[in-house]
């Protein structure tokens, strides 16, 4: 859930106008429009997993592997300082799977991230649009196709992706047209605005998926550069497979 304690803040900021606190008070007041988050609750209430595949894993998404505790882990992380970590939230997770260390896209070869050590959630094969100027270390990683990792014939059961990937969600959907079919629910951290160059837009990786099979379903979250700035930054899409729904 979205944090009481700071939407209730809000309302004792001056900065904040009457009518935005009009809205915080309805949030406050009718728990039906706040958004749930990485709630394991929630996300189980989607449907039971058999299997969950995160691309982009960084420390881990602690919330998808407490959902779904007894299905098959598949793990991709590109930057290779992670390694570690995978192997650790692998070992300590009952339904057991595998760790594959590359970068995920559209084709297999080599690629450079850029990644930024004081940010790294904000590491990514492609340029900031902000140009941004903190500290950061190149890495060549191999790259591959997701349909080449997992093996279709692999996938039992309800499938869950998860895709992190700043910027390159709709690459990797492109390197995954093999085991969609077998893909129930996709989670993606989608960009609603321009975060990347030679990104896609949002219409356009919600085109894609359509014509797999997938409608969007829901959102866990939605993010904004300022809390009084119009313009979303960053949606957490939950989408759904018509012929498995």
């Amino acid at each position: 859930m979205i944090r009481r304690k700071k939407l209730t803040a809000l309302l004792g900021r001056s900065d904040i106008p009457e009518e935005a606190k009009v809205e915080v008070r309805k949030v406050l007041a009718n728990n039906k429009v706040v958004l749930p988050g990485w709630s394991p609750t929630f996300l189980r209430r989607i449907g039971n997993m058999d299997t969950v595949i995160d691309v982009g894993v960084l420390e881990g998404t602690p919330a998808l592997y407490q959902a779904f505790p007894d299905a098959r882990l598949i793990l991709v992380e590109a930057l290779p300082g992670y390694e570690q970590k995978c192997r650790q939230l692998l070992a300590a997770h009952p339904g057991g799977g595998d760790v594959h260390m590359c970068a995920v896209g559209a084709e297999d070869g080599s690629a450079t991230i850029r990644h930024y050590p004081n940010l790294p959630a904000t590491s990514s094969l492609l340029e900031t649009e902000s140009g941004r100027q903190s500290e950061v270390v190149r890495i060549d990683v191999p790259l591959r196709r997701l349909d080449g990792l997992v093996k279709p014939e692999r996938l039992v059961g309800n499938v869950l992706l998860k895709i992190d990937v700043e910027g390159m969600e709709l690459e990797v959907l492109k390197g995954a047209v093999g085991i969609l079919p077998h893909v129930r629910c996709i989670i993606a951290e989608t960009s609603i605005r321009k975060r990347h160059r030679n990104s896609y837009r949002f219409a356009d990786l919600v085109a894609f998926l359509m014509s797999h099979g997938f409608h969007l379903y829901d959102a866990l979250r939605v993010t904004r550069t300022e809390a009084m700035r119009p313009g979303a930054s960053i949606m957490d899409a939950v989408f759904i497979s018509e012929s498995k729904w």
